[in-house]
């Protein structure tokens, strides 16, 4: 790998401690550059990038910003971690080797529900928006058709690259797109951290815990309070930790109000990784996700998950023997699983030693060695 120039395009400069695109593209960074990678940032936002693209520039001309600024670096593989159109424009020079991420669930059914639900009589502004994101539904399906269908014509994208095989599969079926075009690459845990927890051994703590972006869709978060109300007065020796921030916070505490709950706290933004090893139980309850970093995390600390059937990538990951995958939306079964965990230790124990072992498949190591036979396959190196 030595002489690779890789370089990763993000909005934001890459960052440990945001969630999604930007920490999964720093802890490829930092894996690529342990492996004589040189890597390199360019951004449209922010300081500390190698390049920032300007904002006022026009696709053609963004496309020609960038191809200069890859070219006098004598970059290889450009990995477009945002799926941005002026990265595929003829200017870019053929030599350059064009990867575009998706990080999202490409499948997923737009769920009106979500948003109904985030509509508040004293936020109008944001409910206005929520309604226009509803109306313009059928608009936005027709431009991600069209971005599939311009994907097929054009060799201007080396490869298309998605979290998970069935991801893979279903697009090259639906947009008849040469399979060989595609490639699935999951997201990665840093390898720290799971060298940290192959020695946990602290017993963990009666607590339920959520981790992510406060936002009713597509993290459905106002079910915590509805699961959380069922639980308490069964299990009043539990308590559920909520950690992370966003725009529908406020309606996630006036719920827990209206419920009288106890036992429950907000964190804010902080570092969740103190949690993941207190808590014995991780629920995600989202509407829809692309891969779930947070997941990943909180099972490598031995908690057990309990999700939504509502991604692909989820049957990946969680198998029977460490966590369950109930139907989509259907809220008793979701409040049983975590009813039969919290009742019987010793399978809450053993699946949460489960969890631990199965996600070391999604290991730095494992997932850069996919990067490179990726890399070897598109002959640059």
């Amino acid at each position: 790998m030595q002489n690779l120039k890789v370089c990763f395009y993000t909005h934001n400069l890459p960052n440990p401690l945001i969630g999604g695109v930007e920490r999964v593209t720093y802890n490829l960074t930092n894996a690529f550059r342990t492996h004589n990678i040189q890597v390199y940032n360019l951004c449209s936002s922010g300081d500390g990038a190698d390049a920032t693209i300007p904002t006022e520039l026009n696709n053609c001309e963004k496309a020609i910003f960038a191809n200069d600024f890859l070219i006098r670096n004598g970059i290889n593989i450009l990995i477009d971690q945002y799926g941005m159109s002026f990265l595929s424009h003829p200017m870019i020079s053929e030599n350059i080797k064009i990867l575009q991420c998706c990080h999202i669930n490409p499948i997923a059914k737009h769920t009106v529900r979500a948003l109904f639900e985030s509509i508040d009589i004293y936020k109008p502004k944001q409910s206005l928006l929520n309604i226009a994101f509803i109306i313009n539904t059928p608009l936005r399906n027709l431009k991600l058709r069209k971005r599939y269908s311009d994907i097929r014509e054009t060799n201007g994208i080396d490869k298309l690259v998605f979290l998970c095989d069935n991801y893979v599969n279903a697009i090259s079926s639906r947009y008849k797109i040469d399979i060989g075009r595609l490639a699935a690459i999951p997201n990665a845990i840093d390898d720290n951290l799971l060298n940290e927890t192959s020695s946990l051994t602290q017993k963990k703590k009666k607590t339920i815990m959520w981790c992510g972006r406060i936002a009713q869709s597509p993290k459905n978060v106002l079910f915590l309070p509805r699961l959380w109300k069922h639980l308490m007065t069964k299990h009043p020796d539990w308590e559920m930790i909520i950690v992370g921030d966003g725009i529908d916070r406020h309606l996630l505490e006036r719920k827990i109000k209206h419920y009288k709950l106890s036992n429950i706290t907000l964190t804010g933004n902080t570092n969740p990784y103190k949690y993941y090893r207190d808590a014995s139980i991780f629920v995600l309850p989202s509407y829809s996700e692309g891969f779930g970093m947070v997941l990943l995390e909180a099972m490598a600390n031995n908690c057990v998950p309990v999700v939504f059937d509502n991604s692909a990538v989820f049957n990946d990951i969680i198998s029977e023997e460490c966590g369950f995958i109930v139907p989509d939306l259907d809220a008793d079964a979701f409040i049983n699983a975590c009813d039969l965990l919290i009742s019987n230790e010793d399978l809450l124990l053993k699946m949460g030693q489960n969890a631990k072992q199965t996600v070391s498949r999604f290991s730095m190591s494992n997932v850069y060695n996919q990067w490179c036979k990726l890399f070897n396959e598109l002959e640059v190196v």
